[in-house]
């Protein structure tokens, strides 16, 4: 209902797929961020994320369970998630520009696509044995770092799945 409210018309499924893969600010960090009184209304995707994001701990599972080599046929899942994520913030375009307020989303929106990148490449360097170089690996960590920074006062929580998916190609 509230995703409904703050899409003004638009695009929900867009909005709901990256709002699955966000959690708010933890211990009372959000509140260090902006002015909140008992009269502040909840109108923001902050507000509309859950403290558990059960759709990217259930990614972060799959991952795991492909890195340690069990069942290398969900590599089509983890790939079609990345996708979605990658390509998501095409669909959230229309939705954001008829409602003003999830503006503060599209930085969110951009790394998350950023972070899918990184994870669709890593997945390719993970199938084909080859070994990434120091920069690329460099770069991955760069855009990871980023994504730990807390923007739209929400946290990204696929995060150490990609970490992961970098880590292991590295090694690779």
């Amino acid at each position: 209902m509230m995703l409904r409210r703050l899409a003004n018309g638009g695009d929900v499924e867009a909005l709901k797929r990256l709002v699955d893969i966000l959690e708010p600010l933890k211990r009372y960090r959000r509140h260090g961020l902006g002015t909140y009184t008992t009269y502040s209304p909840y109108t923001r995707v902050v507000d509309t994320a859950r403290p558990d994001a059960s759709v990217a701990r259930q990614f972060r599972k799959i991952v795991e369970i492909y890195l340690a080599g069990n069942s290398p046929e969900i590599l089509p899942d983890i790939r079609n998630f990345l996708e979605q994520l990658e390509n998501n913030p095409d669909a959230l375009q229309s939705t954001i520009r008829q409602s003003p307020i999830l503006e503060e989303i599209r930085p969110v929106s951009a790394l998350v696509s950023q972070l899918s990148q990184s994870g669709l490449q890593a997945l390719e360097y993970l199938e084909s044995g080859a070994r990434p170089s120091q920069q690329w690996v460099r770069d991955q960590q760069t855009i990871i770092g980023q994504g730990e920074a807390p923007t739209a006062e929400v946290e990204i929580m696929i995060i150490p799945a990609i970490e992961q998916l970098v880590s292991a190609a590295a090694r690779e």
